[in-house]
């Protein structure tokens, strides 16, 4: 429904592709995607929160803002989990879609 015509969502989607998503491939991939985010959202949480703060607070001792300090020093620390998180969500996609 949030994809639908009537949203600005699935009119900004009307207007950037030509088509709509409802009976597409396309439609099938963006609605296989965020069924299978849950996937992705335990490993990518649990390898932000194993950033240890004493990073974080230095950052900010020296000055960082704090969506710097995330983007800077948080998320290269956590990419090991984040990289695991989206290969967790890809894989339940594709065998979904059964494309295993």
């Amino acid at each position: 429904m949030l994809f639908s015509p009537r949203t600005w969502i699935g009119t900004l989607w009307i207007k950037v592709t030509g088509e709509t998503l409802a009976f597409s491939f396309r439609g099938l991939i963006v609605g296989s995607v965020i069924y299978s985010l849950p996937y992705a959202v335990r490993p990518i949480q649990s390898a932000l929160r194993s950033v240890p703060a004493i990073y974080l607070e230095a950052a900010q001792d020296l000055g960082a803002r704090p969506l710097r300090a995330f983007f800077d020093i948080r998320v290269p620390l956590a990419k090991k989990g984040i990289i695991a998180g989206v290969i967790l969500s890809f894989a339940h996609t594709m065998a979904n879609l059964g494309w295993y």
